[in-house]
């Protein structure tokens, strides 16, 4: 029960987080690409991989496992969002924006998989 609970809080706190800052960043963006969705799946890719290299290296305890949980199961998870990024994908289909599309597609899976890799590589220099 405790684990749900920590993975409850983790993931309020991401969703909110999700909401709040693609909400800014489309406000801010200047272009017609929609930036918000696929700037926080990054954002939460670089952390998740980060968090997770970081507890993998120094190993699973009680503690620490909780600490994953709260982190990269709850709040990088509900940060994240793989449904947004699909919603998104297939209205910029539907509005016959295919360019933005595929972009949008292509910049997912690669920068999010670079980004993973880049949180793992960051938390080696810590």
């Amino acid at each position: 029960m405790k684990n749900a609970v920590v993975i409850f809080i983790g993931s309020g706190f991401g969703g909110i987080s999700r909401y709040y800052l693609s909400k800014f960043i489309n406000k801010i963006n200047l272009h017609d690409f929609p930036l918000g969705i696929i700037s926080v799946n990054i954002i939460a890719c670089f952390l998740s991989g980060f968090f997770a290299s970081l507890f993998i290296r120094n190993g699973i305890t009680a503690e620490n496992h909780l600490m994953k949980l709260l982190l990269v199961v709850g709040f990088c998870g509900g940060f994240s969002t793989f449904s947004g990024f699909a919603d998104q994908t297939i209205r910029l289909f539907q509005q016959g924006n295919q360019t933005y599309a595929v972009v949008d597609i292509f910049l997912s899976i690669t920068i999010c998989l670079f980004a993973t890799f880049g949180g793992l590589a960051v938390s080696k220099l810590i």
